[in-house]
């Protein structure tokens, strides 16, 4: 079931400031190693994978290191370990860079969740005060013909769900979709089998039902307003 997050340590203006600065710091440093090279290049750079990283380790330390008459004469062994270690260094960058970049995209999934969430909320509020504000009514009714036109679905059967409640749905068609074509976020947990793993449906989308849920129940996760969906059944 989707839920909102608690960020403990928020990616403030003054932190996104310094790190911005170090950045550009580390990228003024990163373009001094930059080789430059066309695109048929970098396709035709040999791909040096376990089985060749294993076969150089073994002529650099059987053969390299005990016979010195083997290595040719454009290189020492010193030009190659240290080659070796930069190659090295470069994966441990590369990879230090990378896990930073996944942690700030965690950070923004969790950031763009939160912001669904509240933004739902806060249109099950309009909704209620849609009644008595004429102007409010005016703009929900403008977010709901823009984002929230019903997915068509020919041969589906419609459902509606009353605001925080659960409906059993037997004799689903597996593998085709179920599609929340109402206002509010609703899940799908499958019963009496499969496996047990809750799928979230926002307005306006779908999902497919998974082989072996034949039978599930759907809840509707908001308080205040009713859903609606369709399911293809046998």
């Amino acid at each position: 079931m989707s839920q909102k997050f608690v960020i403990t340590n928020h990616l403030t203006p003054a932190i996104v400031t310094t790190i911005e600065a170090n950045a550009t710091a580390a990228k003024a440093i990163s373009d001094l190693l930059a080789i430059t090279m066309t695109s048929t290049q970098i396709r035709s750079l040999i791909k040096i994978g376990v089985n060749r990283n294993g076969e150089m380790s073994a002529i650099y330390t059987k053969l390299l290191k005990v016979f010195p008459e083997t290595v040719p004469l454009y290189f020492t062994i010193a030009e190659y370990e240290a080659l070796q270690q930069e190659r090295i260094n470069s994966l441990l960058i590369a990879a230090l860079y990378q896990a930073q970049a996944n942690a700030y995209t965690n950070h923004a999934n969790v950031c763009g969740n939160n912001l669904f969430l509240m933004s739902v909320d806060c249109l099950d509020i309009a909704r209620l005060l849609m009644k008595n504000i004429p102007a409010v009514a005016t703009e929900v009714n403008e977010i709901t013909t823009d984002y929230l036109t019903p997915t068509s679905a020919s041969d589906a059967t419609s459902y509606s769900i009353a605001p925080s409640m659960t409906l059993s749905i037997p004799n689903l068609i597996t593998e085709k979709r179920i599609i929340n074509d109402g206002s509010t976020i609703i899940t799908m947990l499958v019963k009496d089998g499969g496996t047990p793993s809750t799928i979230t449906i926002y307005p306006g989308d779908s999902a497919v039902v998974p082989a072996g849920w034949t039978n599930v129940t759907i809840t509707n996760l908001s308080a205040t307003t009713a859903g609606n969906f369709k399911v293809f059944l046998r």
